[in-house]
């Protein structure tokens, strides 16, 4: 089906092989980017420390509340990464840290 696909494109468009191959190689590359972005969207552990920014200001915020905002690896190697990235930045003047979700005491 590819063939039929190029060879379509080619009489329909007058593209070379060469900038056929291109334009195939570009859709394979912006293709697997898509399914990259994707699975880390997906990735829960990504969605356990989420950023907001305001400003000059940083809100790192632990979306773990099944566990009552439990740090584990992965959430510490990320806040480090995100930490050590606004260190750095000399347009963040403050961090902050904060849980989602509620606490209810009985």
């Amino acid at each position: 089906m590819a063939s039929s696909v190029s060879a379509f494109l080619r009489r329909r468009c007058r593209m070379s092989r060469g900038s056929l191959g291109m334009i195939q190689s570009f859709t394979r590359s912006l293709n697997s980017q898509t399914k990259a972005a994707a699975a880390v969207l997906d990735d829960p552990a990504l969605n356990y420390v989420i950023v907001q920014g305001s400003g000059n200001s940083r809100t790192a915020v632990l979306n773990r509340p099944s566990t009552l905002n439990a740090l584990n690896t992965s959430m510490g190697d990320r806040l480090q990464k995100l930490y050590e990235g606004w260190e750095n930045d000399p347009n963040v003047g403050f961090v902050a840290l904060k849980w989602q979700g509620f606490l209810c005491w009985r």
